[in-house]
């Protein structure tokens, strides 16, 4: 099986998220069973806004230099900005919202 190289960023960039989450929030063994409903509600919505916030730093690199390693690199930093305090976290959190909602849609 042969992938395009789109396919190979695609793939690349779901590989660097879910490792990059793994790092963010790890998961330990019957955490979750003890969590209130609504603190896991609130862990995923923050995991989706950083998985939302690396593919929007990775979709746009690629669109801007054509180079994957750039889209690798800016999925990096765009996902550690989303886990910030400051207005530069707040600002991925909220384009890593939108873009997961628009993947939800699209899915729906």
């Amino acid at each position: 099986m042969s992938l395009s190289p789109t396919g190979w960023a695609v793939w690349l960039l779901l590989a660097f998220a879910a490792s990059a989450q793994a790092l963010v929030h790890p998961v330990r063994r019957g955490t979750l069973r003890h969590q209130p409903a609504m603190a896991a509600e609130e862990e995923n919505e923050e995991s989706k806004e950083i998985l939302g916030a690396a593919a929007l730093g990775a979709i746009s690199a690629i669109a801007v230099t054509d180079e994957v390693g750039m889209g690798i690199i800016t999925a990096a930093a765009f996902a550690y900005g989303a886990t910030m305090a400051n207005g530069a976290g707040k600002a991925a959190r909220v384009g890593g919202r939108a873009v997961f909602k628009a993947y939800e849609t699209g899915i729906d």
